[in-house]
């Protein structure tokens, strides 16, 4: 996987004269640049023209790099913005990716400014996706249903973040409109739209902080 072509960043050419666990370097000539004509003799003409483009770093030894930071360090943020712009195919189909959320109207969630991680704990509460006690349990997990607050039985999304008394405590030092809060409870994503609708965004930033 070294070809910069998204998003599998590999070779079209089916194999033939090199064999298939080749590594790069046979394709590099004495002078350690690349052998233009045993690469064009092997590979297509698209791959051959990607592959020369690579520019060679004699005396440096190998490393990952990511593909879509100069870098080459991955980023979150420019991860949440490739998702964003729709732009990986095998992710604009996916049942998870942003698209069906946009299309499912969850996309204001992803216009809130807070921290990318702060989203991604939203959606992964909104798809029951946390390890709650009720949770843990329906996988088969050997564990109280209790909440370890308040030692109340049936901890899940709901109870943990809004009706555990720890949590209301929470809320209540927040200085946000506790009807607001409270009333859109029957599931995650309910209570998250109705907090949208209530509140500005500077008020569902905070209670999404607070989550």
């Amino acid at each position: 996987m070294w070809i910069p072509r998204p998003w599998k960043f590999q070779v079209i050419t089916a194999p033939n004269t090199l064999h298939p666990d080749a590594t790069v370097d046979k394709l590099l000539d004495d002078s350690k640049g690349w052998n233009e004509a045993l690469i064009r003799s092997v590979f297509q003409s698209e791959d051959a023209g990607l592959i020369l483009g690579i520019s060679r770093s004699v005396g440096s030894l190998d490393h990952l790099r990511w593909y879509f930071e100069k870098h080459g360090l991955y980023s979150v943020r420019r991860a949440y913005r490739i998702i964003d712009v729709g732009v990986v195919p095998h992710l604009r189909i996916a049942p998870a990716s942003l698209k069906s959320y946009k299309s499912e109207g969850w996309g204001f969630i992803w216009h809130v400014v807070v921290p990318p991680k702060v989203r991604l704990f939203a959606c992964r509460a909104r798809r029951d996706a946390l390890p709650t006690s009720c949770k843990l349990a329906s996988c088969g997990v050997l564990i109280e249903g209790a909440c370890l607050r308040c030692g109340e039985e049936g901890e899940d999304l709901i109870h943990v973040l809004l009706r555990c008394h720890f949590a209301r405590l929470i809320w209540a030092m927040s200085c946000l409109p506790w009807r607001s809060i409270s009333r859109h409870q029957p599931n995650l994503e309910t209570w998250f739209r109705g907090m949208f609708q209530d509140l500005d965004r500077s008020g569902f930033a905070r209670a999404l902080l607070i989550c």
